[in-house]
């Protein structure tokens, strides 16, 4: 009896001892803390504009005094009309008044590095003395003393020398060199399109204009690049470190 009453005992305690323990545990797992933290930031603005817009050739451009790009297609109108869709350039044209523009503009956040190449190429023709041809009147009785002496054959621009073993041609133009009309292009060269720069307000080569415009972007430093008058195209480049270009201090100009 006793033994029995021992292990009840017991029972009752180990159950009662079960259920604080369940307690106890509930309690404490009904307390729980937290914590956070965060920020939001925007990306800062790189904020440069480069733009660049403008013709300097036209395909039609207008009669008179002006020279300037036209729309009409009037012939009455304009003085110099392409034939298919190229620009043409010929004495006496001239671009409009806005040219080419371009510009670096913008309110950047950050500090901004700027690299500009820019490239030019002028046609010209050198100091120097040239030949100018005529048409020479040739049959088959003469044609061999023009070989000797010397005459050509025009295909397109390009004039080819007959050579001594050519046959002779009667549906051929034949042309000689005119030695009492030489062309005399003086010192400095000749260059039929010329280019104002409203930088400085003068005109210019397109080699000139470039190392004027790269200057420019350099804080009016001069830039390492082929100035020199020639058909090779001119590159120069300028990297200017942490500069702001900001819209009060715009870099914008024309080529006329």
């Amino acid at each position: 009896m006793r033994r029995n009453k021992a292990i009840r005992a017991a029972s009752v305690l180990f159950i009662a001892t079960l259920l604080s323990t369940s307690a106890v545990s509930g309690t404490y797992a009904n307390y729980v803390s937290k914590g956070s933290a965060g920020g939001n930031a925007r990306v800062a603005k790189w904020g440069v504009v480069i733009t660049g817009s403008g013709n300097l050739f036209s395909k039609n451009y207008l009669n008179g005094a002006t020279n300037t790009p036209t729309t009409s297609t009037t012939d009455s109108e304009i003085s110099v009309e392409s034939s298919n869709e190229d620009m043409l350039v010929a004495p006496g044209t001239k671009s409009d008044t806005t040219g080419l523009s371009f510009g670096i503009t913008g309110t950047p956040e950050v500090d901004t590095r700027v690299k500009a190449t820019i490239e030019a190429k002028d046609v010209y023709l050198a100091a120097g003395t040239y030949a100018v041809m005529k048409e020479v009147a040739v049959n088959s009785d003469t044609f061999a003393g023009k070989v000797t002496s010397g005459i050509y054959t025009k295909s397109g621009t390009a004039y080819t020398k007959v050579a001594s073993g050519d046959a002779f041609s009667s549906s051929a133009v034949y042309y000689e060199i005119d030695t009492d009309t030489d062309a005399v292009v003086a010192a400095g060269g000749y260059y039929p399109v010329v280019f104002t720069y409203t930088g400085d307000g003068s005109a210019h080569t397109a080699n000139a204009v470039a190392a004027a415009v790269a200057a420019a972007l350099n804080g009016g430093t001069a830039v390492t690049g082929t100035t020199a008058n020639s058909t090779a195209t001119a590159v120069f480049t300028e990297t200017t470190a942490n500069k702001k270009w900001l819209d009060g201090n715009a870099f914008i100009h024309n080529v006329l």
